[in-house]
C-alpha cells in the first residue's frame, strides 16, 4: 500500500512540476486554500513526497555528494534570516524568502533521480513536454481570446490572474526545448537537426526581447566553449541550428505574413534594435526604444547599495526579509518587490555574507553542468536531459542580469530539481550506470552499487 501511494507521490509531483513549468505565473496561483496566503500546489506535493524521498542508500549517496555543501549552506543561512525576520513580518518574510526556501528542490530531485522507473519515465516523456512547450507557444497570437476562457485565480496581492496563456517563461522554455531535442537530433542525421531552429525562430517572433536574445546567444556560447575539441561535427550541427534559426527569422520579417509577437508586428531592422539596446546607456529614457526599464533598474540597485551600506550590520546582513527593496508599481498598482537583479536582490536580503554563499553555490552550479554536459552529451539517453538542464541554469542566470527569476516558483523550482539530478548524476559511481540505467539490464544491475535504490513498479 505505502508503495502504490508513494508511486502516485512522486507521479503527482512530476506531473506538477511540469504543468509549473509550462502554466507558470498563473499555475502557481493554485493553492489551498485558493486566496490569500494560501500553500502552493507544488509544496503540498513536496509535503506528500517528503516521507518517501529518501532510503538509506539515497541518502548515503547524497552525504557523498560534493555539491551539496554549498547548496546546505545557502539553506541555512537563509533559512536562519527568514526564521528571524519572520517572527517580526511574520509570512510576509517567508514569501519574500522563497528563493531560498524553494531550494530544497535540489533535494527532490536528486532523490527522485535515484529511483530507476523515475529515470526512465523523465527520459520518455521529456520529448513531449518539449513540443508541447512549441504548442503552448503556438497559442501566443490568440492569447487575448484565449485569456477570457481561462479560469482566474486571486494572486497574493488580491488581483486577478489568469490560470492559462500566460507566456512568461515560454521563450526560456523554448530555448532549452531546442537545446534537448539539438543533442537527441545528433544521434542520427535527419531533418530533425533543423527542428531545434524552428523553436528558437518561435521565440524570436513570438516573444521577443533583450533578455531571451541574450538567453539563445549565452546558451549556444555555452555549449561551444564546453564541448571537447573532439566534440567539432557537434559544434557544426549548433551553428547550422543558428543559421536556421537565423534564416527563419529572416524570412518571417521580409514577408508579408505580419505576425505579431509580444511586442507587436516586428521588422527584422527591429531585431538590430533590442541588441542594441543590450548596451544600458544606449538610449536610457528615450522613447524610440523598444523596451524599457534601463533607468528605473540603476536607480533601484544605486538605492539598495546606499542602504545596506548604511551600517556594518546591514553591510554583512542585509536588510532582510519582509519589506520591499524597492517601491515600485505595475499594472493594477501591484507592488514590485525586487530589483529585477539577481545578485542585488541577494545583496539587499542578505548583505555580503549571503552574496559570497550565492555565488559559491552558483559557481559551483555552473561547474557540475560544465562536468554533466562534457560526460553525458554522448549519451543517447541522458544526454538530451543534461542538455535541457544545463540550458535551463543559463538562460536563468541570463535572466537574473535584469529580472528577478528566482522570485516565481515556476523558475526556482524546476532550477533546484534540474540541478538536483545533475548531482545525481555526479555521484553515480558505475562506469557502466548509463547504459545500466535504461537498458533493462537485470535488476542486481540496478540497486544501490550503481546509485540506484529501486526498479520501476510493477
Amino acid at each position: 500500500m505505502l508503495a502504490v501511494i508513494r508511486t502516485y507521490a512522486f507521479s503527482a509531483m512530476l506531473l506538477g512540476l511540469a504543468a509549473l513549468m509550462l502554466f507558470n505565473y498563473g499555475f502557481q496561483m493554485v493553492r489551498i486554500p485558493p486566496s490569500g496566503m494560501g500553500v502552493p500546489y507544488i509544496e503540498l506535493l513536496l509535503f506528500a513526497c517528503t516521507p518517501f524521498l529518501f532510503s538509506r542508500s539515497s541518502a548515503r549517496q547524497l552525504l557523498r555528494s560534493s555539491w551539496l555543501t554549498p547548496v546546505l549552506i545557502w539553506q541555512v543561512w537563509g533559512g536562519a534570516r527568514i526564521l528571524a525576520d519572520a517572527s517580526e513580518k511574520g509570512l510576509v518574510a517567508v514569501r519574500d524568502g522563497l528563493p531560498v526556501l524553494e531550494s530544497i528542490f535540489f533535494f527532490v530531485g536528486f532523490a527522485l533521480f535515484t529511483r530507476r522507473w523515475i529515470v526512465e519515465a523523465i527520459v520518455r516523456y521529456m520529448p513531449m513536454l518539449c513540443w508541447l512547450v512549441f504548442a503552448y507557444a503556438m497559442t501566443h497570437p490568440f492569447s487575448e481570446a484565449l485569456i477570457e476562457l481561462s479560469p482566474k485565480l486571486m494572486n497574493f496581492q488580491n488581483k486577478p490572474v489568469p490560470v492559462f496563456f500566460k507566456y512568461i517563461n515560454t521563450g526560456t522554455l523554448l530555448i532549452c526545448s531546442a537545446a534537448y531535442l539539438w543533442v537527441r537530433g545528433m544521434q542520427r542525421v535527419t531533418v530533425n537537426q533543423l527542428i531545434p531552429g524552428l523553436f528558437v525562430t518561435i521565440a524570436l517572433i513570438f516573444l521577443p526581447s533583450r533578455t531571451m536574445i541574450l538567453q539563445a546567444v549565452a546558451t549556444v556560447g555555452f555549449f561551444i566553449l564546453v564541448m571537447p575539441a573532439s566534440h567539432r561535427p557537434r559544434r557544426l550541427s549548433l551553428i547550422v541550428t543558428v543559421l536556421v534559426a537565423i534564416l527563419g527569422l529572416v524570412a518571417v520579417t521580409s514577408s508579408n505574413l505580419q505576425v505579431a509577437g509580444r511586442l507587436g508586428v516586428l521588422e527584422l531592422s527591429d531585431y538590430t534594435r533590442l541588441i542594441q539596446e543590450m548596451d544600458w546607456r544606449a538610449g536610457s529614457g528615450s522613447a524610440a526604444t523598444i523596451t524599457s526599464g534601463t533607468a528605473d533598474r540603476l536607480m533601484w540597485w544605486t538605492d539598495i547599495i546606499h542602504r545596506v551600506n548604511a551600517s556594518w550590520m546591514t553591510l554583512f546582513l542585509g536588510l532582510g526579509y519582509g519589506e520591499p527593496l524597492i517601491n515600485f508599481y505595475v499594472y493594477g498598482d501591484v507592488v514590485v518587490r525586487e530589483p529585477h537583479n539577481t545578485l542585488m536582490s541577494v545583496f539587499g536580503r542578505l548583505g555580503i555574507i549571503g552574496l559570497v554563499i550565492y555565488l559559491w553555490m552558483t559557481i559551483s552550479i555552473i561547474g557540475l553542468c560544465i562536468k554533466q554536459v562534457r560526460r553525458r552529451m554522448l549519451n543517447s539517453q541522458l544526454g538530451p536531459l543534461v542538455a535541457f538542464i544545463a540550458a535551463y541554469v543559463v538562460t536563468t542566470l541570463v535572466m537574473g542580469i535584469g529580472e528577478s527569476p528566482f522570485i516565481n516558483p515556476f523558475n526556482t523550482v524546476p532550477y533546484f530539481f534540474g540541478v538536483g539530478i545533475l548531482a545525481c548524476m555526479d555521484s553515480q559511481r558505475a562506469a557502466k550506470l548509463d547504459m545500466q540505467l535504461l537498458s533493462g539490464s537485470p535488476r542486481e544491475n540496478s540497486g544501490a552499487e550503481n546509485g540506484l535504490s529501486e526498479s520501476p513498479p510493477s
